[in-house]
């Protein structure tokens, strides 16, 4: 755990120093993205307790751990809230009780089904009521080798943090990670390098 408090730390210092907003951020895994959400959840925990709004966003729909964690598997998410005109994102907002954090889940629409829903208006609009409504907007993403389309990260984030993991990370695969995502337009405000488990 203080590992992750102190990777926090540094994500937290490194973008204070950045002269350019950083409220809707996202977290990309080179590798496995245990590490990635543990350090997200965690983030989202450190904001809370300072007193400001968090609201973890989870696009990564072929995997319910964060969901899980957080016992809201049952519930709405996002791939349902894209789906389905009908549900409004007030719907799709899991507040956790007693915690200044909130989480959007990825849903419960199957896998096959799910993997153009980011490019949908829809994630645009929701994203815009979260940024108004939040003080910290984090996005879960999948790994990096299983992101499809980059246009709603470059729409809608204000930046990604690659998240790598110390003795499994490779220099090369975090140097054609990071041109990947500049090709695409997204925005790299940095890495984190966080020891597994």
């Amino acid at each position: 755990m203080n590992n992750i408090k102190k990777a926090i730390r540094q994500i937290n210092a490194g973008l204070l120093k950045l002269n350019t907003p950083t409220h809707v951020l996202s977290f990309i895994s080179i590798d496995e993205t245990v590490p990635q959400q543990t350090l997200l959840v965690n983030m989202g925990f450190m904001y809370g307790q300072a007193g400001e709004s968090v609201v973890i966003v989870d696009t990564d729909f072929e995997n319910k751990r964060l969901a899980n964690a957080f016992k809201l598997a049952s519930k709405m998410g996002l791939s349902d809230y894209l789906e389905h005109g009908s549900i409004k994102s007030t719907q799709i907002i899991n507040e956790l009780t007693g915690k200044q954090m909130s989480v959007v889940t990825p849903g419960k629409s199957g896998v096959a089904n799910t993997d153009y829903l980011l490019d949908d208006p829809r994630f645009n609009t929701l994203m815009t009521e979260l940024r108004a409504e939040y003080d910290h907007v984090l996005i879960n993403t999948p790994a990096l080798s299983d992101i499809e389309s980059y246009s709603s990260l470059t729409q809608n984030t204000d930046g990604c943090i690659l998240v790598t993991i110390k003795g499994v990370t490779k220099k090369k695969a975090l140097y054609r990670a990071y041109q990947d995502l500049r090709k695409h337009g997204v925005k790299v405000l940095g890495y984190i390098n966080v020891e597994k488990g």
